[in-house]
């Protein structure tokens, strides 16, 4: 149930970001930052909320942090993807790389990212 929960909070973060990063150009050097920022945010949030840092959760949070940036850069492009610079595609991906190095642990499987899961 935990990462039901991780998950949908994830989407909740990652919406919020694309509408305010959307308001803003997608160009620049600070669209860096605020991709990469996004992309920690939501598998941050995945991570914790869902009580996991396994190749599931980084894969929901890379595929959350992608459709958040695509959709910020949307608006931000007036609804229209051609007219995105090729900075901005690469700002996407290095926010997408962020999330997935953050959400994943390699030999995680379950529990807690900072250890087993406590006993009941």
């Amino acid at each position: 149930m935990r990462p039901i929960l991780g998950a949908f909070a994830g989407a909740a973060t990652s919406a919020l970001g694309a509408l305010i990063l959307g308001e803003y150009p997608f160009s620049g050097a600070m669209v860096f930052v605020a991709t990469i920022l996004l992309g920690l945010a939501v598998a941050e949030v995945v991570v914790a909320v869902g009580r996991q840092q396994a190749m599931a959760a980084a894969a929901v949070a890379v595929a959350l942090t992608a459709g958040g940036l695509v959709w910020a850069a949307w608006i931000s492009e007036g609804h229209d993807l051609s007219r995105l610079p090729g900075q901005g595609w690469l700002a996407v991906a290095m926010g997408v790389v962020t999330a997935g190095i953050r959400g994943w642990r390699p030999g995680a499987t379950t529990g807690s990212p900072t250890g087993p899961a406590p006993r009941q």
